[in-house]
């Protein structure tokens, strides 16, 4: 699929969920998600694309071959997202639990971040797009849990200096063989890694 191809789908999704006003029942699996993104001359998407996902989806952005990954490295552990948002992830991945100070789906459970580390059982923790300069991130690491960040490395907009500081995210493509998540233009995502063994 290449990148014309996957705007227009997206588009085209995000367009549904805008004219229905709502995300209430939504079925996220069916939102398109571009595997080809890694080709040298369409890794990027357009920024009037991005402020259509941000509104209405996602921070970031995820492949099929990401979910799998996910799947696989998540396989019979309880995953604990936080700061949520839309919680599409537990729509796909099966043993994830999604949470959020401010819910916008059914799908979410409504928990601050530091009450939901405290009180669902988990295994693993998950976080993408920690807001920036926000140290939820260094609190989640804290807990000495396995834990998956989405997010720009040291000195991006993400999360806290204060995890760089006191902790050594490792890019999970170095200790696993997969395509990492796609990047919106001018930015630079990973999945990292975090008491991971």
């Amino acid at each position: 699929m290449n990148n014309k191809k996957y705007i227009e789908e997206i588009s085209q999704f995000l367009s549904e969920l805008i004219k229905t006003g709502t995300l209430r029942n939504r079925d996220f699996s069916k939102l398109p998600m571009n595997d080809d993104l890694y080709d040298l001359e369409s890794r990027t998407l357009s920024h009037h694309t991005r402020k259509k996902v941000v509104r209405t989806c996602s921070w970031w952005l995820t492949t099929r071959a990401w979910i799998e990954w996910a799947k696989k490295v998540t396989e019979g552990k309880k995953v604990l997202e936080i700061c949520a948002g839309h919680g599409w992830l537990r729509n796909l991945i099966p043993n994830w639990t999604a949470t959020d100070i401010t819910p916008k789906t059914p799908l979410v459970n409504k928990f601050n971040a530091t009450e939901a580390i405290e009180k669902i059982k988990h295994d693993i923790l998950f976080l993408a797009w920690a807001p920036y300069q926000s140290e939820i991130d260094y609190e989640a690491a804290k807990t000495g849990k396995p834990l998956i960040l989405i997010g720009e490395g040291e000195g991006g907009c993400t999360g806290s200096e204060k995890l760089w500081e006191e902790f050594s995210p490792v890019p999970a493509t170095d200790k696993y063989d997969f395509e990492d998540v796609p990047n919106w233009f001018g930015l630079q995502d990973r999945t990292w890694l975090v008491n991971w063994k």
